[in-house]
């Protein structure tokens, strides 16, 4: 992970994910991008009934919003001031993914978000869980559009887990790219 101190004379080149570029510009401005190297979905699970209207549908849950100064909290708090839910208070609380995964589990909390691979074992976990369902963005277009280190990642019924029928139907997630930057200071 980085941190703008790292970038403070420690190293030269690092993976930044997109959503948190912003904030390494803070360093005297003297960070370039270089390429964006791959994307990682956003995953949201969540308990209670289905979600049909995005993030919004999230108001007034008690939701884990990522590690303390991680990409995925910083992502998570962008999309839910981008749909008007509160970025503070009781509701939202900042968990690393093991402990957001067992909190979820046991319905201590409501939501749940990871920027992650799906072969993460907190990913993986929750998707073969029948009581926790995945949100699916139905406004990927809109969300795309306002954020535009997103992109729209459709996984078909069956593609993670084709014995199990994961996911059981066509999902639609959102995707930051894990960008490549460096001191503006880097020769060619």
């Amino acid at each position: 992970s980085w941190s703008p101190e790292r970038l403070r004379g420690e190293v030269d080149v690092a993976f930044v994910q997109g959503g948190t570029y912003p904030l390494a510009k803070d360093v005297d401005g003297r960070l370039r991008g270089m390429a964006a190297v791959y994307r990682e979905p956003l995953w949201i699970f969540y308990r209670g009934k289905p979600v049909s209207d995005d993030l919004a549908a999230l108001a007034g849950r008690r939701i884990a919003v990522g590690a303390p100064g991680s990409g995925t909290e910083a992502i998570a708090r962008a999309l839910l001031e981008g749909v008007g839910l509160p970025i503070s208070g009781p509701n939202l609380v900042s968990l690393p993914g093991t402990e957001a995964r067992g909190r979820l589990e046991r319905g201590a909390i409501d939501a749940a978000f990871f920027v992650s691979s799906y072969r993460d074992a907190n990913v993986a976990a929750l998707l073969h869980r029948p009581d926790v369902r995945l949100l699916s963005f139905q406004r990927d277009a809109a969300f795309s559009g306002n954020f535009r280190y997103l992109s729209a990642m459709r996984i078909p019924p069956g593609l993670l887990d084709l014995k199990a029928g994961l996911p059981r139907e066509a999902i639609t997630l959102m995707a930051p790219a894990a960008l490549l930057v460096c001191r503006e200071t880097l020769h060619p």
